[in-house]
């Protein structure tokens, strides 16, 4: 698979990446494993990841396929949405705490379900520290904000000196905002090391994610290109839309890296072949 250059050479990914936001829906150890290495098999190394992904049962899958095999890896894990502290140390709790979780956002279909953010230094340390424990490693090569707003408690000066302390330390090689493009474009327009490196949500507000692109900051990293537009879809109708969809991702990132996530291996195949033809048409 290709390889990307991020921050003007400083970094390396994968042209495709793996969210695995919904890894926990694999619910034996082995499918979430087959997964991942087929990622592997197909040269995908850039993993997105954060601790509240399954109450961090994704990071510690990451660590277990990484051990031993941690220079291919593009490491992305994220701070500021802690997860839930009975479920991440108590496995029995955890499928429970995530089923409660779905069932409240079926319930609030259509409403803002808030989350407790917390940005501070402190709070940053201490997730990093425990993310490195989950993926068994002495530093990830991105540590996002994990989908932040301006006003949220912490973002500042304090948080920027700490970010340049883990970097110094060898913890963390890059780091920036994962979320809602306009969210990235006034984070990095107020605090600029934050805007070095953006990881936006592309199906989520097209307006916005203009808005990004014209204020001269296109995202590095893409995601959501799927989500939303796939909704109730199925049969050839949904075949279409993710033919539709990639070619949009394509398209709108470039030279980028375009990020999903699936539950099925088949579907890592699919959408691997799906944008390296896309990728080869755009370059004839």
């Amino acid at each position: 698979m290709r390889q990307v250059s991020l921050l003007d050479g400083r970094l390396s990914a994968s042209r495709v990446g793996f969210g695995t936001s919904a890894l926990h829906h694999a619910w034996r150890a082995a499918g979430r494993a087959a997964l991942l290495h087929r990622c592997l098999d197909r040269g995908i190394t850039y993993f997105d990841t954060a601790p509240l992904y399954g109450h961090g049962l994704a990071e510690r899958e990451l660590g277990r396929l990484g051990f031993g095999r941690r220079r291919e890896l593009t490491l992305a894990t994220k701070f500021g949405i802690p997860p839930d502290p009975l479920a991440s140390r108590v496995p029995l709790l955890r499928y429970p705490t995530l089923a409660f979780g779905a069932a409240v956002v079926r319930v609030r279909r259509g409403a803002m379900i808030a989350r407790a953010r917390d940005f501070r230094a402190a709070a940053m340390r201490a997730s990093l520290d425990r993310s490195l424990r989950n993926l068994r490693a002495e530093h990830v090569s991105i540590l996002f904000l994990h989908d932040p707003w301006p006003d949220d408690p912490g973002i500042g000066d304090e948080l920027l000196v700490e970010l340049e302390r883990a970097r110094a330390a060898g913890k963390v090689g890059a780091f920036g905002v994962s979320g809602h493009p306009a969210a990235c474009l006034a984070i990095a327009q107020r605090y600029a090391p934050l805007g070095e490196l953006l990881q936006a949500d592309a199906g989520c507000d097209a307006a916005a994610s203009d808005r990004l692109r014209d204020a001269g900051l296109p995202p590095h990293i893409t995601f959501g290109h799927l989500r939303a537009a796939l909704a109730g879809e199925s049969g050839a109708e949904r075949s279409a839309t993710v033919r539709r969809q990639l070619a949009r991702a394509v398209r709108d990132n470039p030279q980028g890296v375009v990020l999903f996530s699936t539950r099925r291996t088949d579907c890592i195949d699919d959408t691997v072949a799906r944008i390296e033809a896309l990728d080869q048409v755009a370059v004839a």
